[in-house]
């Protein structure tokens, strides 16, 4: 094995640091994200009970997402994430249809 090659790290370690870069960027957008009138807490309580995005976080989870029931997600679907029962699109918090209209961003 030559000096250059020693200096790389290993694969596994990469991949450990990749997740938590990826576990640390949703975090944060999750923080950044939060409507004003709203806490993340009460928005993923809420996204629990929705019958569309509760379906979302299984599927993304599951890779099934060719199996989405609400269609209005079919063709957005590799846009989301999900940080437990939150479900983002992109750097944005997908607000369940119980609050629309009442989210103020600030």
């Amino acid at each position: 094995m030559d000096s250059l090659s020693r200096l790389l790290p290993e694969s596994s370690t990469v991949e450990g640091q990749d997740f938590l870069q990826t576990e640390e960027y949703l975090n944060n957008i999750d923080s950044e994200a939060t409507p004003v009138a709203l806490s993340t807490e009460e928005i993923e309580n809420v996204s629990q009970s929705d019958p569309e995005l509760k379906q979302v976080p299984e599927i993304l989870v599951s890779c099934r997402r060719h199996e989405l029931t609400y269609k209005r997600y079919l063709l957005i679907r590799h846009e989301f994430s999900s940080l437990g029962f939150l479900v983002l699109r992109g750097t944005k918090i997908v607000v369940p249809t119980v609050y629309e209209g009442y989210v103020f961003w600030n």
